[in-house]
C-alpha cells in the first residue's frame, strides 16, 4: 500500500510541469506514467540508445554525486550535476540524457532535477541501480 501511496503523491506533486507540455489528456496520462511505474520500470528504445557504454560510466558518476547529497531540493540536485559535467568536461546534456532515460524510461520530461526531487532520494537511486544492474559492465 505504501507503494501505491508514494506514486500518488509523486504524481501529485509532478502533475503540474507535465500538463504545460502536454496537449491532450492521452498525452498526459502517457507521459505521467514513470511516476507511477513499478520498478524496474520500462525504457522505451530512443531512451535505451543512451544507455551505451558511455552512457553507464555516466550514471555510475552521477550515483556517486546523488548518494553524498544530502540537500535533495532542484536547485541542490542541479548544481551538483553541473559540477560534475563540468569536473569530467562534459556538457549538461551529456549526463542528462542517460539519466533522463534511467529515471523516466524516455527521453522526454519535465526538469530532470525536479524529477528528481519528486522521486525522491530512495526511488531515484533504487531506479539507477535497477538501470546499472542491467547494464554490461
Amino acid at each position: 500500500i505504501s507503494i501505491v501511496k508514494d506514486a500518488e503523491d509523486r504524481l501529485r506533486k509532478g502533475i503540474s510541469s507535465l500538463k504545460e507540455r502536454a496537449k491532450t489528456i492521452t498525452e498526459l496520462v502517457d507521459n505521467a506514467q514513470f511516476f507511477i511505474a513499478e520498478r524496474p520500470i520500462s525504457i522505451n528504445d530512443l531512451a535505451r540508445k543512451n544507455l551505451d557504454d558511455n552512457g553507464r560510466d555516466v550514471l555510475e558518476r552521477v550515483r556517486q554525486i546523488l548518494v553524498s547529497q544530502s540537500d535533495w531540493s532542484s536547485g541542490s540536485l542541479e548544481e551538483a550535476l553541473r559540477q560534475l559535467a563540468e569536473q569530467s568536461a562534459l556538457k549538461l546534456g551529456q549526463l542528462a540524457q542517460p539519466l533522463r532515460a534511467a529515471l523516466t524510461g524516455s527521453t522526454a520530461s519535465p526538469s530532470l532535477f525536479e524529477v528528481m526531487q519528486i522521486l525522491g532520494r530512495d526511488e531515484t537511486l533504487a531506479r539507477l541501480d535497477d538501470v546499472l544492474a542491467q547494464l554490461p559492465s
